[in-house]
């Protein structure tokens, strides 16, 4: 009897580790899979002071025939970050930020533009606007108290 009561331990110690260990494989490859495609570019000096400068990839027409600058940034959310915590870019310019959301639930808000999104877990959200004004715009988590344990950011418009 004792010999059965060590089997069936042993039997779930093995099956718990092959559950733990195997669900970490599948959210690997789910986020694999959940990852869209971007390639950009970060100047390494912009990295390491978690700035991100104005990184134009493309020019596009406006209806009025004025050329905009979009511009693209690359951003990680996380538990109480975004990454980068400063962007800056030029009055006029559509911007497109490209949110992966690594761990928790959050979400995405500059009140001054109105500017809202959920962030899901393990997928790139994008959330694209037009910059109307120049001045500073703090962007944050909505959720809780996230925004006061350091989940936000500036956006710095210039002219």
């Amino acid at each position: 009897m004792k010999n059965i009561f060590w089997i069936i331990i042993i039997i779930i110690i093995i099956i718990g580790a092959f559950l733990y260990f195997g669900n970490d494989k599948k959210t690997q490859n789910l986020e694999k899979e959940n990852k869209n495609e971007t390639t950009s570019f970060i100047p390494s000096n912009l990295e390491d002071e978690n700035v991100l400068e104005t990184i134009v990839n493309e020019t596009k027409e406006q209806e009025q025939g004025i050329k905009t600058n979009v511009v693209e940034i690359i951003m990680d959310a996380g538990n109480y970050f975004f990454t980068p915590n400063k962007v800056i870019v030029k009055v006029g310019d559509t911007v497109k930020f490209k949110i992966t959301n690594k761990k928790g639930f959050h979400n995405f808000k500059i009140d001054d533009l109105g500017i809202f999104s959920e962030l899901p877990l393990n997928k790139e959200k994008t959330v694209e606007f037009v910059v109307p004004k120049k001045g500073e715009f703090e962007y944050y988590c909505a959720v809780g108290n996230h925004r006061e344990l350091g989940m936000f950011g500036i956006l710095e418009v210039k002219e």
